[in-house]
Order: C-alpha cells, then structure tokens, then sequence
C-alpha cells in the first residue's frame, strides 16, 4: 500500500485489511532512520484473499485516512504473487493537482485495453502532489503508439506531456509492484 502517512502504524495497517483475512502488515522504514517511507506490505494466507481486497479496496477511501484512497497493487517479495507478464511503463508529466490514478488510468483504458494501472505520485512525507505519474501497459506496442497519440492530449485540466518511463537502476524490474505488497503462500 502506497501514500501512507506518518500515524499510520502496522497495527492500523493489518486491521483495514483483516476483513480481507489478512495475515499481517509491514510498514518500511529507512533503515538508519527508523522513519517510515510511505508505504507498506500486506500478507494473506492465499491469493484469492489479496485478489478479493485489491479489487475491493484499490481507489476506494482510506477509513480515516483523511481523503486519501487506498493505492493498492501485487508486490514482490519473495513468498509474493507476481506477474511474470511483461510491463512497459510511460511517464505522463505537467498532470493537474486534481488527477487521480483513476483518472489517469481511465484516459489510456478508453483507448488502449493493455493499459493495466496508473500511478500519480506523491511525495511519501508530506503527501503533496508532484505533478506527473505513471501508466503501465502489457503491450509495447500500444504503450508506444499512446505516446504518440496521447502527447499533449488531456487529462484533468491539462495537456499531458508523455515519454517512455525508465527502470530505475537496481530496480525490480517489468512485473514489479507499485504500492502495495500483497503476499500469499
């Protein structure tokens, strides 16, 4: 789970997710530190729990969480599910404040049916918005003729300026997950 925020503990956690029958929840902290970064994993005794509470949950308001939605997605650890289906990110800067993953996502969908998920980022301490986010595709191709098609098309209440995301270096990879870690055995 992504954008968490500082009061959020483990305990708070596992307890929105335990009608879903979560195992139990971990928040990552920086490890000298101690503070947390901003988002967490859930662990479920089986798959089909952490399928039910992410299609559940995922853009769905945080019970106290102060406008903030849930931002969920499959992570991946070790015991996790992941998809082994290849994943070709674009970036989508210039967003307006008002766009959410829903929102962005919802753009490319209308056009593009491997468009999978949206993220708009934000930064993990203070939760303000940065002004760009992320639409992940299973089709290279359509991820690339969205970047032509979509430049400079609109979402919220301004053009998008669109480029080929970029692995991060060390990073996990095409399948990885954004958000949260929903592990099942």
């Amino acid at each position: 789970m992504g954008d968490l925020e500082a009061w959020m503990t483990e305990e708070y956690l596992h307890g929105l997710f335990a009608p879903y029958g979560s195992l139990n929840a971990k928040i990552i902290k920086d490890k000298i530190t101690g503070a947390a970064q901003g988002y967490g994993f859930v662990e479920f005794p089986a798959h089909e729990y952490a399928k039910r509470a992410l299609e559940t949950l995922n853009g769905q308001a945080i019970p106290g969480g102060m406008g903030r939605n849930f931002r969920l997605n499959w992570g991946g650890s070790s015991g996790g599910v992941r998809s082994m289906t290849p994943e070709y990110s674009l970036f989508a800067g210039d967003l307006s404040p008002d766009v959410t993953d829903q929102m962005l996502l919802s753009v490319f969908t209308a056009r593009y049916a491997s468009a999978k998920s949206a993220k708009v980022v934000t930064d993990p301490y203070t939760g303000s918005f940065r002004g760009y986010g992320f639409v992940r595709f299973t089709d290279e191709g359509e991820r690339n003729r969205a970047l032509l098609e979509m430049q400079g098309g609109m979402c919220g209440t301004r053009a998008m300026k669109l480029n080929v995301a970029q692995e991060k270096k060390g990073g996990m990879g095409g399948g990885g997950g954004m958000g949260m870690g929903m592990s099942a055995p």
